[in-house]
């Protein structure tokens, strides 16, 4: 581009003098107008470009979108794009197009006490710890019936049992929820129960003697005649005493002593002892 002289000389002599003004289009550039931003790592994301200088027609060519020529892209992945634009003829330029992605939320919880071992009852209300990342919106369902949108809850149970415990988590655009669950075991402190009476007489009511408890880990139950002589023991709480007495046959209508030595799943001892009555 400039200002060019001339000189111009004919067959005969003549003679043309003059300048000439020659132009060039502006340099050629692509610029960015607006971008949308995608979520959830679905196509919903968007950019729209232009470019001046050069000389038009201008022809868009984006690298991970083939086919695509023009200076949108729109429904696409949230992604860093490389854009290059072409004139008319042949100038070039080029540009990176950075579409953000807000993702689902990264939902995960831990609680305290770790939920790795049983809970005893005992314990007390359980903390659930919310270590989502990207969340903004929750839901916990404990399991239990009830449910909270706290971020960080504490809850109590009041009985024991199994339960499933669901963490919903929303991003900040509140769609494509995420979940996560754990398994909690809440489990009894222990307890014994022992019955004062049986009717062995094979009527198919009451007929043994049972040693009841729950949240008990070790169990032994001895039976002792009047004389205090042991007559039977067993250390399952599924066993119990039918009356009969090992090697002798049916034992006779009468009080009973037993004594239990079990083991709580708290890990306390219980020692407990008492009469039965056997009638017939």
């Amino acid at each position: 581009a400039g200002v060019y002289s001339y000189r111009t000389v004919d067959i005969l002599g003549c003679e043309t003098m003059g300048e000439v003004i020659m132009t060039e289009p502006e340099l050629l550039e692509v610029r960015i107008d607006s971008i949308r931003e995608a979520f959830c790592d679905w196509e919903n994301g968007a950019a729209w470009l232009s470019s001046t200088g050069g000389t038009q027609p201008y022809l868009y060519s984006w690298d991970q979108i083939p086919g695509l020529e023009g200076a949108s892209a729109v429904d696409v992945l949230g992604l860093i794009y490389q854009v290059e634009v072409e004139d008319s003829r042949g100038c070039v330029d080029t540009m990176s197009v950075d579409i953000p992605n807000t993702p689902p939320a990264d939902t995960r919880f831990v609680t305290i006490p770790d939920n790795s071992t049983p809970i005893l009852e005992s314990t007390g209300p359980i903390v659930f710890d919310n270590q989502t990342v990207g969340g903004i919106t929750y839901l916990w369902e404990f399991g239990d019936g009830n449910l909270a949108d706290e971020e960080n809850p504490i809850h109590q149970y009041t009985e024991p049992g199994e339960y499933i415990v669901t963490l919903t988590a929303w991003n900040s655009f509140f769609v494509c929820p995420t979940t996560y669950s754990l398994n909690l075991n809440i489990i009894p402190d222990g307890s014994l129960y022992t019955p004062n009476a049986f009717t062995p007489n094979g009527d198919g009511r009451n007929d043994i003697f049972l040693v009841k408890g729950e949240g008990l880990i070790e169990v032994e139950v001895l039976i002792f005649d009047r004389w205090g002589r042991l007559i039977t023991r067993w250390n399952d709480l599924s066993q119990g005493w039918d009356g009969r007495i090992p090697g002798q046959g049916i034992a006779q209508e009468g009080v009973y002593t037993f004594l239990v030595n079990a083991t709580t799943n708290a890990g306390e001892k219980i020692e407990q002892g008492g009469t039965v009555t056997l009638i017939r």
